[in-house]
């Protein structure tokens, strides 16, 4: 009882930062979707190869190890929390929390709007995968290399 107490105060004293943290996750993710919607067409033809052949990779492998997948998403989520952490306990740090959340919202949202425009949402299967696929691949860096 004592722990959710702690933690329902900690979120009333901090409700303006996470407020802020919040929208600059949105605003990340509108940023990753629009990167998406102004795509050329030579652009929008790589990054659907792409997804489908990240796609056909999946459906062809024979057996997916799901315990490998899921202690390196751990690892990943981790190393983040403790990115974020460590810049939490320096001065210049405070700041680079919000452009790491803004990065991390960019990734999401680029990487759910590359699978809806390329497999789009009429299956059951493609909705899954933008939730299941998208925390473990991170399409932003393959758009950096896209938009250069």
């Amino acid at each position: 009882m004592r722990d959710k107490s702690v933690f329902w105060n900690y979120m009333k004293n901090n409700k303006k930062s996470l407020g802020f943290l919040f929208i600059i996750f949105l605003l990340g993710m509108i940023v990753g979707i629009s990167f998406i919607n102004k795509a050329n067409e030579n652009q929008m033809q790589e990054i659907g190869s792409y997804v489908n052949s990240l796609k056909d990779n999946i459906k062809s492998s024979d057996s997916i190890n799901k315990t490998v997948i899921l202690m390196q998403s751990i690892k990943q989520n981790l190393l983040f929390v403790g990115m974020i952490w460590f810049l939490g306990c320096t001065l210049l740090g405070s700041f680079l929390i919000y452009v790491a959340v803004a990065y991390k919202g960019f990734s999401i949202g680029y990487t759910a709007s590359a699978i809806i425009a390329t497999l789009g949402v009429k299956s059951r299967y493609n909705f899954c995968c933008i939730f299941f696929i998208n925390p473990k691949f991170d399409f932003s860096s393959y758009a950096i290399r896209i938009i250069k």
